[in-house]
This record gives C-alpha cells, structure tokens and sequence, in this order.
C-alpha cells in the first residue's frame, strides 16, 4: 500500500491547473455542499404520492447531452467548458445513462479483479475512458433571490463540473449525490454545464463491488431553487411509550439562505388518511449564520408503519407562503435478546439483495422498473432488501416506504481484491479514512428518515479495519433512530489468494484462512455469507454476545440453483436468533447484444471484449434481466410464506391454520379450497378467514363430503390463501400462500392380465422386428434398444430409450475454483473424471423370448467412462397392446456421485404437446420441489424449458407418474410409472452441454424426451460446495421400471 508521500507526489497539474484529484483518495469533493435530507419546496401543498421532482422550484436537465470520449483524462481540451467552445462535430448521449451501453466505449465484468494496473491510490490515465459532457440551461423566471443548487444524484466514478466556463468544483464518491451552489456562475439566458467524467480513480478501489463497471451520468441530474428560509436538512425521530399507544414525534431541521431575525414556520402533520392530526406554529433560531429549529410533539395511538402495514404520514412545513411535505412513519427498530424488534415484535428478515439494472441501460433504472421491483417483491412474500453494494436512487426508498419493505442501507464501500488478494484493504489506512467515512455519512444524512430504513449496512467484502469502526461510531452519533449496524466481512491476518506463494506461504494462508472462516464478524449482528446449515449451528454456538444471525448473502441464484432453501427456513423458524437472510440476487446482469442477424440475447463478462472477466458469475439473479420470474421463485415465494397449514384431519375436515405475519391479522384473506382426483377439480369451496391474530393459530372446518373413490386415482387438497380486498401491490384475489394435502384415499387398480395375441417377431442382420396390430418395434442387435417404433402409421419414437447418465452442468455443477472444503469436489468435475459425458458401450448381449405376457427383451449393456464403468441390464417387454414396459438395472463399479439415472428417447418435432400427472407447474427438482404442486398439466415443449442465460441442465419435473408428449392431433407417446422425473428440450444433450449463450441452442429434428428415475440436487451455491447430502444422487445400484405406449386421445 502506497502512502501519503506518494500521493503527495502524484498531484500533477492538469486542465486549467487542476489538480488530479482522482488520484489522491483525501480530496473527496472540491466546493461540494454537505449531504442532507433533501426538502422541495412548492407554491402549492403537495399531492399526497408526489415525488420532491415535481415542483416548480425543480429543473430537470436530464435529455440528450452533447458527449465526447477521450480515453485519457489529460486530453481533455482545456477550452472544452467555455461557452464559445464549438461542440458541433461531438455525439450525443441520453441523460442519465452509461456510456457503454449507448455504444461508447467498453462494457467490463469482474467479480474482484480491477480491470486496470493496481497501483493504490493510482489508477493510469492511459486508457482510462473519460466522457466529456456539454448541456445549456435556461434559470426559470421564478427564482429571482433564491440560491440555485445543482444536484448529481449518481455519476461514476469521478467528475469535475464547470458553468459557463467557470470551474465549479469536483466529486467522487458515485452512489450518493453530488451537490453545488452555482448561484455565482449562471445568469438569465442559455447557460452551459460542463462535466468531466472520468471512469477510474482512487474510489475506484473501494468500488469494486460485483457488477459491470459502467461510467458516466448515470442518475437524474437537475438544478433546484432555495428561496429565502428554505429548509436545508431535517431530523425525524419517533420514539414511544411501553405499550405503543402513544408516541413522542421529535423533529429537528436547519434553514439555509436565512435572514437574519428568525422565521416562523407552520408545521402540519396529516394521517394516512389526510386528516390532520396536529398544526403548530414554531419559530426558528439563529445563530450567526446558522438557522436552526426543532419541536416534540406527542401524537395518542398512531399507525404504526411496518412492512406490513406501511402507513405512513405527512409532515408539512410552511415557510413564507411555501410548502415542504415529508412522509414519515411511526417506527422504532432495536435489537433485544437476540432478536430484531420492529416496534415491539420480532420480525425476521425474508429478504433479496438487489443491484440497479437494467438490461438495455446499465445502472440507469427508470422509475417504471423500480416500481416493478417492488412490486414483484412483494407478491412473492419478500419483506426486506438490501441495497448490495451501495446506495440506491432515491425514489426506490420512497417506494419501500410507501409498498412496505425493510430495507438495509448499505454504504458504497467495497474493496475485495485489495482486501482477499493482498490483505491491503484501504479501511486499514489512515489517508482513506475520511473518503471511507464519507460514504457512509452521505448515504446516512440523505436516507435516515425514511420509516423502510431499518439497518445501515457499513460496506461489503472489504475487511475489518479502525476505518469502518469510524463509520460506525459517526452513525450512531447522527442517527436519532439508532438504527443498528451491519458489517459481515472480517480481518485477515493473511491474504486469502494462493496464487504464486510458495509451500510454506501457501500452508500459513491455508490456517489463516481456517481461522477466518471459524471466526465471527463484528457490529450488532451475528453476519454470514453463504453458511452451510451446519456453520449456522456453529455460529449460533461460538457468539457470546448472543447476537441476532442474519444471513446477508445466501441461496446463490446462478443459473439453475436455489436448492434445499426451504432446510434453510427450517432452520431460522426452529432456531429463534436466526432471523432469516437476503437472498443473492434480485435479477440477472445480463446487458442485451445481438446476433449477426439482429436477434437479442443477454450477454456476460467476456462477450464485449472485456478483459479480466468473471463470465458469467453476473447471472445469478431470481429474475431474468427483463424481470420474468425464475422458476425458483415459486420454491421461495412459498417458503416464505406467512400463513401457515399445521396439520389438516380428512376424517374431521378439520385445517389447522397458523398467522406467521408479525402485525397483520388473517380476516384480510380468504382461503379457496378444492379437491382433486388426479388433478381434475371434483368439488371446490371459497370461504373468508377467521380473525387471528399475529403468531395464533386456529382450527377451521371445510365443507367438502368425501367424494366417490375410483380405483389407481390419486386424491389432494389443494388450498389457496388469497387477498379479500386490493392492495397497493396486488388486487383482490392474488394468491399469497398455498399447501397440499395428499389425501389417504388412494386404492390399487387391478391390473389386466393380457394373453399373446397377434405379435410377430421378424429378424434381419441388424435388428428384431415385433409386430402387433397398428405397430411394429424395431429392436437394434448392436445396442439393444429400440431403433424404431411406429404406430397408426407413422413413426412416434426413435433412437431410444437409450440408458443416459449425463445432464449439462449446471452453474453450480460447475462450481469455481475456490473451494475450502477438501472433502467435496463440485458435481461437474467429479463427473468429467469420471467420463460420464462420453461413456462408450463396450459390450452388449441380448436374450429375446416370447412369454405369456409379450415379447421380451433382455438387454446387458457394460458402458464406459474414463474413469467408470457400469453395467446396465435392461428389460423391454412389448405387450401385445403397444406397450413396452422398461426396466433398468444399473450397477457401478464404485459408489458414484452421478448427474441423473435415466433414458433418452428422440420424438418426432411434431409431437410438441406435453401433458403431465406430477409436480409442476414450474420447473423442479428433488431438492427444489416444494411449491411444485402435484397435478394435471400442460405445456407446450417450447414452454417446457427454461432459457438460462447461461445454457445448462433445465426444464425438470419431479415425482411424475405420467407424462403425455403428443401432436395437435392428440397422437403420441405416453409414459407411465412410479414417481419418476422427466423433461423434454427442442435441442440435444450435446447442444445444450456444448452451448455458451442462448443463441446457441440450435434446434434439432426432433425433441428429445428424458425419463429419468432421479436428477442430482441443484444445490446452493457455485463457489462454495453446498449441497444437502440427502439430495445427492449417489450410489452403487439403481432400479427403476416404466412404461411406454402410443397414444390416441379418445
């Protein structure tokens, strides 16, 4: 780590002798106005959901700049800011936005590695893109007296401004706003902005969060007017006796632009409603230059604002015939025994970490797809989000406000290479304490009086160090709330990298590292990143402290992932100081390309010519980039859930219902019943809940009498929680939760005996040929399995079912190359040593009879792998009737961790059709399966997959006991059997296996149906090995039986 001196050494004189600021982490901000609550005001009192933007003391200047890159900040031409400076021959960009996703430069992902020479504080200017913007304003006529501010609300990573020529002042620091008084330098008339972006600085070494390194204006940017007295910061703090029935409002604020005897201010608090609760006047103090005011007020039984109930309140001030409005909610939030308390009552945390973006602009995230995040957390049972890995924009707080999410604020502190690779994180240097605490103060002082605030998160993945523990001690100093704090990651006394280090060095980084993972993080919660259940255990244990556990990063959702996450909820619900967690992440990083021909798909690190890249490792969001639904999200949406089902007698018709919501009551839901046999409705009801309250339960009776039982059908409950009324977030009748009962009214059909009726075997060199009335089989000598098979004159399947072993890695299959744990390999490496995606089929004999049932096929196949071998004995008994019943015997020649058990079978592209008795809708696997309901479905097979950005294993359905794969004209296969998997994909197993992007999966001639006795588990994560042991598919022998026939819908 460089030091003082050479930052002292570095400031060279550039543009208009400028100094290079952004290079010396303690100049953070040259003429900046300090960070504060942000109050309008308006001619009128404002609507009651209008945003600060809408008044006519704003200005928007976003639209379209005048733009210019430079790939050297120093080239800037010195003349570039004045007003006569022609700009003609320069492009132009949309405002806010990234340059590199309006064609500018280069769009880079890495998860850790900068993407430039690290060289603390330094960055080089050589081939650091700098954009160069121009923009001219007019001042409304309006604000004659009146200050005029204007305000960045994000711009990466480094900007210098200019008005009308002059220099205005410097900024870094990307994720909270930038602010100048430029009332010296405009005048009526065209006035020009002038901005210096530059996209490397030394905040760039604490903004190595795990996203795209994108630059530019990326937020809105707008200019303001501050009449005389204006508001400049407020303070609201809401405190409450024992019983919450009445609570002391304190307010404390400062006035900017004073006069200097003191000013009266009317102050109005307004219910969720609109009615006034209170009206006073108070008078301001000045002090010198300063102007200040505060008040307390008590206000008997208010709504209080949780998650749940988000009420919120209007404060409004009026100063001098103006108005400032302010929602506040009626909150407190404190940690006791153990437990995270929102006014009162334990919460636990149901929560996603969500970074901003959008996949055709970067980091600029309309107001539209905000909301939709919202919105879309809510109807999937989320109740919290944290901000990973730095400030949002701040209409997202007003909208966590106003739908009802926790949010965890987390300061723009990230240095993880320095930290993991070098153990030289700069929250150890004293030169970078001021920038380091800045960032937590200006995240603080803008968001502290949004009621959604409820935990300040101090960084990420930095290291611990006297530097965050100053961040921390100036929160607490200037957050009334007393919110608590955040911080998962932990010192290291080595680097974590064993890269390039030698025997010695490498075996004291692996007991550093054994350490570290063993050891507890600091601040007010027990934190953890991607725990196993059993270190969750261990960490509840090793805390003397008794501190709430809250999971900040877990159930890693890349690609087809998300497994075993209801264990997970298990456990927080049986382990009282386990809160709960926030998912990783909200939705996919993927930026939209095209093919040669124009066709969109989403692309990762590398695709852009980005180097260093981390590829893919930027998709692993619960949404795809457009915010279409992952099918994981339904595991998750059920598993969080609030209402629970406790048991259910069918003798009694008596469910036991439980409130899991911490301040709703159930008498807001109705509860919608029915009854299936084999997925078909046979009786249905609809009733309105019973009031209980938060954490009761109560019995109610259903009014459904048994229905008449056939034989082979299976029967469940299904029950469906819905919204009696609108919500903000959902109408009338969504569903909030949902169960399933099986019900004991299962009875064995009979099964018929048939004779040997009209099958004749042919026999030619190559194959056996069974024929029986409307179809003839064709069975290959060389392998032992069905070439061809037709039926009603045309041919319904070929090529199979061939024994298949393999599946296409998943992410998680796949893992990384950081691994702790030395007991465990990850799947997909286990699987290429053993050579399981090319096992060859060294011998085979076959032994074919006629019995009383059929013709049979006795099949021994001895399949090989690299490093396996197997031998498989499968038995195809045609039946006179069409069908084949299937049977696998497969033995190892060692206990194997394998992909999936199971055939391959190619169809005919028409048959496109799938219908389906088993788990479902969505996608599921044996240890994702939980919301996967069983019943009667159908898809189409374009439908049936599921188009990961990254191409691999997908579009499985578990605990099937038919599937129907047929034309438009209803003709086609049918499977039969006892609780087995399927799939069917357009493409091959070695399309998909092979495929880096989604345009690369090229359809083929047929579709390719897979009945398997069992997949792998999906597991949790891709860089640590997560897996549920139970779920692993691992043994030395393996059975599993089917059926197989044409199929003519009658």
């Amino acid at each position: 780590m460089l030091r003082k001196i050479s930052i002292v050494l570095f400031c060279a004189l550039t543009l208009n002798g400028l100094a290079q600021n952004w290079q010396n982490p303690e100049i953070i901000g040259v003429n900046k106005l300090p960070a504060h609550t942000l109050l309008i005001p308006n001619a009128q009192p404002p609507a009651v959901n209008s945003f600060y933007l809408n008044s006519d003391f704003v200005k928007m200047l976003n639209g379209s700049w005048k733009f210019k890159l430079l790939t050297n900040p120093l080239d800037t031409p010195k003349e570039f800011s004045n007003l006569d400076y022609s700009d003609s021959d320069w492009d132009t960009i949309p405002v806010p936005s990234n340059w590199q996703t309006k064609g500018f430069g280069k769009p880079i992902y890495t998860n850790q590695l900068h993407p430039f020479p690290v060289n603390p504080p330094k960055v080089s200017n050589e081939g650091n893109e700098t954009g160069l913007y121009r923009h001219k304003f007019q001042i409304p006529e309006g604000w004659s007296g009146s200050k005029v501010v204007l305000r960045f609300e994000g711009v990466q990573s480094a900007m210098d401004v200019w008005i009308n020529g002059s220099y205005v002042g410097y900024s870094q620091g990307s994720m909270t706003p930038a602010e100048f008084d430029i009332t010296p330098f405009v005048t009526k008339g065209d006035n020009l902005i002038a901005v210096r972006v530059i996209r490397w600085s030394d905040g760039s070494y604490i903004e190595d969060q795990d996203f795209w390194r994108l630059s530019g204006i990326f937020r809105d940017v707008f200019i303001y007017a501050q009449p005389k007295n204006a508001i400049w910061d407020v303070n609201v703090n809401t405190t409450f006796n024992q019983s919450y029935t009445e609570s002391t409002l304190t307010v404390e604020g400062i006035l900017t632009n004073i006069e200097s005897s003191a000013t009266s201010i009317e102050v109005t608090l307004n219910d969720p409603e609109g009615k006034v609760v209170f009206k006073k006047k108070i008078s301001s103090k000045v002090n010198g230059t300063k102007s200040t005011f505060s008040f307390s007020q008590k206000v008997g039984n208010p709504k209080l604002w949780s998650a749940e109930t988000p009420y919120l309140y209007t404060l409004i001030y009026k100063i001098d015939s103006l108005f400032y409005k302010q929602k506040i909610g009626f909150r407190d939030v404190r940690i006791e025994n153990g437990q995270l308390l929102v006014n009162g009552r334990s919460v636990t945390i149901k929560g996603v970490n969500r970074h901003e973006f959008d996949p055709y602009n970067g980091r600029t995230v309309s107001y539209e797809l905000m909301e939709k995040d919202v919105v879309l957390m809510k109807q999937n049972n989320f109740n919290a989000v944290r901000t990973a890995h730095y400030p949002d924009h701040p209409y997202f707080y007003e909208l966590c406000d106003r739908y009802g999410l926790y949010v965890m604020d987390e300061a723009n502190v990230e240095s993880h290479y320095l930290w993991q690779y070098l153990n030289q994180s700069p929250v150890l240097y004293p030169e970078w304490k001021k920038a380091i605490v800045d960032r937590g103060v200006s995240m603080v002082l803008r968001d502290r009086n949004h009621p959604s605030v409820i935990i300040w998160s101090l960084g990420n993945e930095s290291g611990d160090g006297p530097n965050l523990q100053a961040m921390a001690d100036t929160i607490r100093k200037i957050d009334a709330a007393n919110r608590p704090i955040h911080y998962e990651s932990k010192a290291i006394e080595r680097p974590l990298s064993f890269d390039g280090v030698g025997f010695f060095e490498k075996i004291r980084r692996m007991f550093s590292a054994l350490k570290w993972m063993k050891s507890l993080s600091e601040y007010d919660f027990n934190a953890a990143m991607y725990p196993t259940l059993d270190r969750l255990i261990e960490m509840e244990k090793l805390d003397e402290k008794q501190r709430p556990i809250l999971i900040c990063e877990y159930s890693h959702a890349m690609g087809n992932s998300n497994g075993f996450f209801k264990e997970y909820w298990d456990m927080f619900e049986s382990h009282q100081r386990m809160i709960g967690g926030y998912i990783w992440d909200w939705t996919d990083q993927g930026l939209v390309k095209y093919t040669a021909e124009g066709k969109p798909y989403y692309a990762y690190g590398g695709d852009f010519g980005d180097e260093p890249n981390d590829k893919d490792f930027c998709q692993n969001g619960i949404t795809f980039p457009d915010r279409t639904l992952k099918p994981a999200m339904a595991e998750i949406k059920k598993v969080q859930q609030y209402v629970k089902f406790d048991g259910f007698d069918p003798e009694q018709r008596t469910l036991s219902i439980r409130n899991a919501y911490t301040f709703l009551n159930l008498d807001e839901f109705n509860l919608l019943w029915s009854i299936t046999e084999d997925g078909t409705v046979v009786q249905k009801g609809e009733m309105h809940l019973p009031s209980i309250e938060p954490g009761s339960k109560k019995d109610i009776v259903l009014a459904f009498a048994k229905p008449q039982i056939n034989a082979g059908k299976k029967y469940h409950l299904n029950l469906s929680v819905v919204l009696a009324n609108n919500t903000l977030w959902a109408d009338k009748g969504f569903e909030v939760a949902k169960y399933q009962y099986e019900l004991p009214w299962f009875i064995e059909a009979k099964v018929e005996n048939l004779k040997l009726t009209n099958l004749q075997v042919e026999e030619n060199d190559s194959s056996w040929i069974v024929k029986g009335e409307n179809f003839s089989v064709e069975f290959s000598k060389e392998t032992g399995t069905i070439e061809k098979w037709e039926a009603n004159g045309q041919v319904i399947a070929k090529n199979g079912p061939k024994v298949n072993l393999w599946r296409a890695p998943t992410s998680n299959d796949k893992g990384t190359g950081f691994n702790p744990d030395p007991r465990f390999s990850f799947h997909a490496l286990l699987w290429e040593k053993y050579g399981l995606n090319s096992l060859t089929l060294k011998k085979v004999k076959v032994f074919v009879s006629k019995t009383d049932s059929g013709v049979e096929f006795i099949t021994t196949q001895k399949l090989q792998g690299a490093k396996s071998k197997f031998v498989a004995t499968i038995k195809h008994l045609v039946k006179p009737n069409g069908e084949i019943a299937i049977n696998i015997n497969l033995s190892c020649n060692k206990t194997l961790n394998l992909p999936r058990v199971g055939f391959v079978v190619e169809l005919p592209k028409e048959f496109s059709q799938v219908e389906w008795l088993g788990r479902g809708p969505q996608e599921n696997y044996r240890d994702r399966c939980y919301a996967a309901h069983w019943g009667l479905y159908r898809r189409s097979v374009e439908e049936m997959v599921t188009p990961y950005i990254k191409p691999q294993e997908n579009g499985n359905r578990y605990d099937v006991d038919l599937v129907r794969v047929v034309s438009n004209s209803a003709k086609g296969v049918e499977v039969t059997g006892d609780s087995f998997c399927f799939s069917i994909h357009p493409y091959s197993l070695q399309t998909l296996t092979k495929a880096t992007h989604t345009p690369d999966l090229v359809e083929s001639n047929v579709n390719y149906l897979y009945i398997d006795l069992a997949q792998n588990s999906l597991g949790s994560e891709s860089f640590f090995y997560n897996y549920l042991q139970k779920y692993v598919l691992k043994d030395k022998k393996f059975d599993f039986s089917f059926t197989i026939k044409p199929y003519v819908k009658k």
